[in-house]
């Protein structure tokens, strides 16, 4: 501040001061909790025009006066009135949270100022969605830390009145632990893991980002760093956990779709209210909070979302999971850059909130942060999509030094994180961290590790009809023995049957690379008389193991092998099986009955996903989804012999799934398979090798598997055509909503129909197919009851399902199924 003296006649009138412009930084922050208040207003208010602080809550202001008025406001808490004159450099600007009564109040004139502004932006959202972009390229720093904090029990917390008035209120020191906290409420946080110095996990990753128009994406990870590990098992990218944008109908949040606020049919779903405007030279920014109104209940956020005047786009964006019921909360805030007339993601915090881990008082905090940097719309770009490995990890990633690192992060490290480093890697080796890790990875691909061997978890326990329960063990070696081959069997016994099966294999994988491989095995087991083996990842959903009923006795010799070429997977196969068919299915030709066989067949089958996303998991890569159709076929020839009985045949096979998630009306999926099969000797084939159905109805217990018929007995019809059509939609909003019970409704029509020749039916006595077709109709009621167990619901499901049969029975034709589910 500078001095002047004004003298009039030799004496001294007066003197004044003049302030000289000056540059104001600080940070945002709650007046009770010292969380940072991200994307708060500053407005100024003699020249009307205003700013927004950074994702962190920090702004930097120029004032030109000491008596400039600034106001500070954020969503939810009261304006704070500040002289410029009172502010130091690096302040801190408290705002208090304002009354729940307060928020009520809404103007109404505002009401078509704030359906003229939504409406703007769902219309341009379109061309600020940076999938509809031709192509572009960043980088992304990715680090993200998880704390455990204990609370003390309610008895112990204090009354945060007492705490306002006293000066030195005890600041958070990381804008998680203020998440947990009540608005009028203090806890103090008792650290109860190693030291409060450190957190229970810190990673750090960065990655080349790649895109070109349509859904073609590529990361890269260039270096990587995890906490207590020496490798990197799996990706630890933001985009496996949040999505990269918020310009869908729809925000998916660790795989579930939350409706985007700001998407067509707001006005029926979400409350709006315009909180705030803010003008400056180069644009204005409305602010409005949203939350989903009342009785209306679906995968909702609450929050606040910023659009700016310019086009019309959404530049910053505040939100949350809406459903209270739950222990868990996830929180998101990104903000947006105009770059060349574009909008594109800059910035991202998110918060993963568990509460009640191990006790009621204990609570595990995950916090994201992610930079962009580095964006290019244009130009050459150095790397070629690999569209087999949509995540790759690039050379030495776990090796990159200190002075790397310094160049990859984008944001400084804490010293809290820092040390992070230090305790949890000298904790992880005295503890075998990496081992506890590494068994969490491979229990997700259904395999336990015990030293050089994997235990096959799907052999370990079945159930159906024919073998009561089942149990087994599955044994293979993995990569502490070899990465290039994996040799192991198994063994099972039913305790109905009294009979034992088992088997073994031996496979390897060229280079280490475990999407391409080549398998020999030998197995004896049950079949299916009839089964349809399209593709392994259509196997695993019709639930056959529970409905095997009559099957057929196989001893099988297969070489098989599979290789991944971009969005295509190819599996040849050679097959040679002997099979004993069931007491029930004998086969007559030329006067003759037969009931053992011998078959060879070779095939080949194909499975096309244009734009899936694979992410690596230790040295898989595990498909997760993709916005297109996925296409099966499978194409095989072979013959069938038994004593004086020759048949030959060639077989095709295919199957399309599509799933859509529509905004204002749900979730559809889609499924359409067929099959022919030919003899090429004029000789009919035994039941076993033609096409069985895949009905799921059982006499005891009616338990609900999609993609199978429901009312539908198992191998009631056999064809040598057929044609499935499974069609299923699930509405967005639910019925009611308590702490135990949150239903939803799916809708369901299953239609099959297929033919055989009459020769067919007279050699395999008591056969029958296809008269008209077979047409069922179901209605499923999700989650009626569910338990939340921290991470996981787990739901009961219930339905009926109705068969249009000619002669019209509600007692004989209706089916009442149960499932049980787990899910986020």
């Amino acid at each position: 501040m500078l001095h002047s003296i004004f003298l009039i006649g030799g004496g001294c009138i007066f003197s004044t001061s003049v302030f000289s412009q000056r540059i104001i930084n600080g940070t945002i922050t709650d007046s009770i909790t010292g969380q940072h208040l991200s994307f708060s207003s500053i407005h100024v208010l003699d020249s009307k025009t205003g700013f927004i602080a950074d994702i962190n809550g920090r702004f930097s202001i120029k004032v030109i006066s000491e008596n400039e008025l600034l106001s500070f406001s954020y969503t939810g808490y009261n304006l704070n009135t500040i002289m410029a004159g009172d502010l130091k450099d690096n302040s801190t600007i408290l705002l208090s949270r304002r009354s729940a009564q307060l928020k009520e109040v809404v103007v109404s004139s505002n009401s078509n100022k704030i359906r003229r502004i939504i409406n703007s932006a769902i219309q341009n959202k379109a061309s600020h969605n940076p999938d509809n972009y031709l192509k572009y390229e960043c980088n992304i720093y990715y680090k993200m830390n998880i704390n455990v904090l204990n609370f003390p029990p309610d008895s112990l917390i204090r009354d945060s009145s007492k705490q306002k008035n006293k000066k030195n209120i005890t600041r958070r020191k990381t804008k998680s632990d203020s998440l947990l906290l009540k608005a009028d409420t203090v806890h103090e946080p008792i650290p109860d893991f190693l030291t409060e110095k450190s957190f229970l996990m810190l990673s750090e990753t960065f990655s080349k980002r790649i895109y070109k128009k349509p859904q073609q994406v590529q990361e890269i990870i260039l270096a990587s760093r995890f906490s207590g590990l020496k490798k990197t098992y799996f990706s630890n990218i933001i985009t496996d956990v949040l999505p990269f944008h918020v310009y869908s109908d729809f925000i998916k949040l660790n795989n579930v779709d939350y409706t985007n606020p700001i998407s067509k049919g707001w006005q029926n779903k979400y409350h709006f209210i315009l909180e705030d405007q803010i003008n400056s030279a180069q644009d204005t920014i409305y602010v409005l909070s949203f939350e989903p109104k009342k009785n209306v209940i679906f995968n909702s956020l609450r929050g606040t979302v910023y659009i700016s005047k310019n086009s019309y786009a959404i530049s910053h964006m505040i939100g949350s999971t809406a459903d209270t019921s739950k222990d868990r909360l996830i929180s998101f805030e990104q903000v947006y850059s105009h770059i060349k007339n574009v909008w594109f993601p800059k910035e991202l915090n998110y918060t993963f909130t568990i509460k009640k881990i191990f006790s009621p008082q204990t609570v595990i905090v995950a916090n994201g942060h992610s930079i962009i940097d580095s964006v290019k719309f244009t130009g050459p770009f150095f790397h070629q999509i690999d569209h087999a490995h949509p995540v790759i990890f690039s050379d030495s990633i776990d090796l990159r030094t200190d002075k790397e690192w310094a160049n990859y992060r984008l944001d400084s490290l804490s010293g809290k994180e820092l040390n992070t480093y230090k305790v949890i890697d000298s904790f992880s080796e005295k503890n075998h961290l990496e081992k506890i890790i590494t068994l969490s990875t491979k229990l997700n691909l259904n395999k336990f590790p015990i030293g050089k061997f994997d235990v096959d978890i799907n052999r370990l326990i079945r159930s159906n009809e024919y073998e009561d329960l089942r149990v087994g063990m599955g044994l293979y070696t993995n990569n502490k023995i070899s990465r290039y081959y994996s040799i192991g069997g198994w063994g099972a016994y039913g305790f109905k049957d009294k009979k034992l099966k088992g088997g073994a294999s031996a496979t390897f994988f060229p280079g280490g690379n475990k999407d391409n491989w080549l398998t020999f095995a030998v197995q004896h087991d049950y079949r299916k008389s009839g089964m349809v083996n399209l593709f392994e990842d259509l196997n695993k959903k019709n639930g056959l193991n529970w409905v095997l009923r009559q099957p057929d006795v196989i001893t099988e010799y297969k070489i098989s092998a599979q290789s991944q070429i971009g969005y295509t997977e190819i599996n040849p196969e050679l097959i040679k099986v002997n099979l004993t068919a069931s007491p029930f299915n004998d086969f007559i030709s030329k006067g003759n009955t037969y009931r053992s066989f011998s078959s060879r067949e070779a095939n080949v089958g194909i499975r096309y996903a244009y734009g899936e996303k694979r992410i690596p998991v230790l040295d898989y890569y595990i498909p997760l989804e993709t916005k297109f159709p996925i296409l099966y076929l499978r194409f095989g020839m072979g013959d069938i012999s038994s004593t004086d009985y020759n048949a030959k045949y060639f077989k095709a096979l295919g199957a399309l799934t599509y799933s859509y998630h529509i905004n204002r009306w749900g979730l559809d999926a889609f499924r359409a398979e067929g099959g022919w099969i030919k003899e090429m000797n004029s000789n009919v084939l035994p039941r076993s090798f033609l096409f069985a159905t895949n009905g799921i109805r059982l006499k005891s217990f009616s338990y609900y598997f999609p993609d199978g018929f429901v009312t539908m007995a198992p191998n009631l019809y056999f064809s040598d055509k057929y044609l499935n059509l499974f069609y299923g939609h699930t509405f967005d909003k639910y019925l009611w909503e308590t702490k135990n019970s949150k239903p939803s409704i799916s809708l369901m029509n299953n239609l099959s129909y297929g033919s055989l020749l009459k020769n067919s039916v007279i050699s395999n006595p008591g056969i029958v197919s296809y008269s008209k077709p077979y047409d069922e109709t179901g209605l499923m009621i999700n989650q009626l009851i569910k338990y939340n167990i921290h991470i996981t619901d787990v739901t009961l499901n219930t339905g009926v399902f109705y068969h249009w049969s000619e002669t019209p029975s509600l007692k004989q034709n209706t089916t009442i199924v149960f499932s049980v589910g787990v899910g986020f």
